[in-house]
């Protein structure tokens, strides 16, 4: 049974979807923190707004893009090096 192009597309999308779910459950509140504060600061320093809201606040509005997902802003994280095996 073959899956139609459609069918295909809905569920990348939806993979898409929750790899950006699961990477956003697995930032520390430290790296929060920093992504949403250096969102802040470039809102304040006249970055344009990516979402539509009555906010005037900047963290306010870089708290609700980060809801959102829409930053385009990601942490990167410096894993340790692999043991050599003896």
């Amino acid at each position: 049974m073959h899956a139609s192009k459609n069918n295909i597309a809905t569920r990348y999308v939806f993979r898409l979807q929750f790899i950006k779910w699961v990477i956003h459950l697995a930032l520390t509140r430290f790296e929060r923190a920093r992504i949403i504060s250096a969102r802040a600061l470039e809102i304040a320093a006249g970055a344009p707004v990516l979402i539509k809201t009555d906010a005037t606040d900047p963290k306010k509005i870089a708290m609700l893009e980060f809801e959102k997902g829409l930053l385009p802003i990601e942490a990167e994280r410096k894993m340790p090096k692999k043991l050599k095996s003896k």
